[in-house]
């Protein structure tokens, strides 16, 4: 399940995903959302959150850019499968953990 705060951010930001100033303002709360989603206990539509912030964020963000060469980056989206998204999670959190 989403987080609360993704929802509660994207009614703030009138769904504008693509919206890079909306990232900016609300940035705490798009990376608090983001770790939530990788402790997740049941995945449901969480990567496709984290594929939508890598995309608007282009991975520029201090916590996200050690992560980009786990990714697969397709015609300007970063778009990150359910499988994919289990399999990284470990390895997302692991990198966070060494900054």
């Amino acid at each position: 399940m989403i987080p609360k705060h993704t929802w509660q951010v994207s009614v703030e930001c009138d769904v504008s995903w693509s919206n890079l100033c909306c990232l900016q303002t609300h940035q705490i709360h798009f990376l608090r959302a983001f770790f939530e989603s990788l402790v997740t206990g049941e995945v449901t539509m969480e990567h496709e959150y984290v594929s939508l912030l890598f995309t608007v964020d282009a991975l520029q963000h201090s916590l996200l850019r050690g992560i980009s060469h786990l990714l697969d980056r397709a015609n300007n989206r970063f778009e990150v499968t359910r499988s994919r998204f289990l399999d990284l999670r470990l390895e997302i959190i692991k990198g966070q953990l060494q900054i």
